[in-house]
């Protein structure tokens, strides 16, 4: 069972980065925003975690700069998708690294198209899930 919020620990824990990391990220990326509980400690959602995973392949695996993480998150959140629908796989998958500009039509077409096909495939999964329950 998913937990609604997860602590810096446990994200860190998580993706195998330490906590500063974290931090510094939240500065790198205004996307990478986790609210604070009434303590003042930071609590991760699960878009917040993915967002997270996302962000470490990008820098990780595929060895973008901050300025390529922040154009491809802002690319994301301009095709107004639901992050926690995917993981960081199927992210990197929707996002091209093409040089694809947010405000040209052919490229928010073909990235809408993409997200109804991922969209579909999740539907798919998680109805599959449910019916073997």
């Amino acid at each position: 069972m998913k937990k609604l919020y997860y602590s810096i620990s446990e994200v860190s824990e998580l993706i195998g980065e330490e906590q500063h990391t974290l931090r510094y990220w939240e500065k790198l990326f205004e996307d990478l925003n986790p609210r604070k509980n009434r303590a003042g400690n930071r609590v991760y959602s699960e878009k917040d975690l993915l967002t997270v995973r996302y962000i470490k392949q990008l820098l990780r695996e595929e060895n973008l700069s901050i300025k390529g993480v922040n154009e491809k998150l802002k690319l994301m959140m301009n095709a107004n998708f639901d992050v926690t629908l995917f993981d960081s796989h199927h992210l990197s998958e929707i996002v091209e690294t093409d040089k694809a500009k947010p405000s040209d039509t052919a490229d928010a077409t073909y990235i809408s198209n993409k997200l109804k096909k991922e969209f579909i495939s999740v539907l798919r999964e998680v109805v599959d899930y449910l019916e073997d329950d």
